[in-house]
């Protein structure tokens, strides 16, 4: 199978061992199924398990991640370093109209996702790891406490955002694949707290 590279990456290696053949939760019809019968992954699928070769790229420019949560990012203690993208995206991709139009539509998600993980860090470690949503909206009405005023100010400043990504996440899981991306509500959210932060 050719392999060629949509971006210019700083550094890049070809890895010779093949992938296998994937079973994705050991059905592909039922991962296929999971993700609405979309033909679009089926080929993705079929294309992976028949793929000669792995391409592992180093990339100076960060491009949307669309995966960027904290077992993804590691650090040496002076630099953070972003890793696994696959799921990444960049305008220097050769992408089609739509997929410039989801990109443009998509450009605060790695941001919104970053409040995600962060308050569920802090909710998980503060209130226990069952349903932290649940625990955030609790801990927003009073009912839970004993938390020192920087945390307090980073979890109000961050609830909506995780909250409204949060119902994002739930409809995308249980109710369609098609869920709009509530990125109009997101970017004001995102601009009000720049805004607080400068």
């Amino acid at each position: 199978m050719p392999i060629s590279l949509l971006c210019t990456p700083d550094s890049w290696r070809i890895l010779p061992s093949s992938p296998g053949n994937i079973n994705y939760w050991d059905d592909i019809e039922k991962y296929c199924q999971h993700w609405e019968n979309s033909a679009v992954i089926r080929q993705r699928i079929e294309n992976l398990n028949k793929a000669s070769a792995h391409i592992a790229l180093f990339l100076e420019y960060v491009p949307q991640n669309f995966d960027a949560h904290f077992k993804n990012i590691l650090t040496d203690a002076k630099r953070i370093y972003l890793i696994d993208f696959g799921l990444a995206l960049s305008s220097r991709f050769d992408l089609s109209e739509k997929e410039k139009e989801f990109l443009k539509q998509h450009q605060s998600y790695d941001q919104a996702c970053a409040a995600v993980n962060l308050l569920h860090c802090i909710i998980t470690s503060l209130f226990g790891k069952e349903h932290w949503e649940i625990r955030l909206h609790k801990y927003l009405a009073g009912e839970l406490s004993n938390v020192p005023p920087a945390i307090n100010t980073i979890i109000n400043r961050y609830a909506p955002i995780a909250l409204l990504m949060d119902e994002f996440f739930q409809k995308l899981q249980k109710e369609s694949k098609s869920t709009p991306y509530p990125a109009t509500q997101l970017e004001k959210l995102l601009r009000a707290i720049s805004s607080e932060t400068t």
